[in-house]
């Protein structure tokens, strides 16, 4: 069986394609469960679903670089521990820290 060499093929992973093509997330509409789950979040969490300022992004970077736990964090910010981690991996502080 002779191969045909004039033509280069590439072959691409199927992890190539889903980092490339990742699927499009199902849209649907808010319920009231959804609204009350948030109400509840607020309630516990003052600063939940506002935006970060530059002095919440600096004083979480202190206190990250400092040793301070995320619940101790999370606390000191009035925002979820999931809200701290998703900020320490959008900022990739745990790349800088280990270094």
């Amino acid at each position: 069986m002779s191969q045909d060499t004039s033509k280069t093929t590439k072959l691409i992973s199927s992890s190539y394609l889903y980092r490339h093509n990742k699927p499009k997330p199902i849209k649907r509409m808010m319920d009231q469960k959804d609204f009350d789950a948030i109400k509840k979040i607020k309630k516990e969490h003052k600063e939940a679903f506002k935006s970060w300022t530059r002095k919440d992004d600096d004083e979480m970077l202190n206190l990250f670089f400092d040793g301070v736990s995320v619940a101790d964090i999370a606390l000191k910010l009035n925002r979820t521990k999931g809200a701290i981690r998703a900020k320490i991996r959008k900022m990739e502080l745990t790349k800088i820290k280990k270094k």
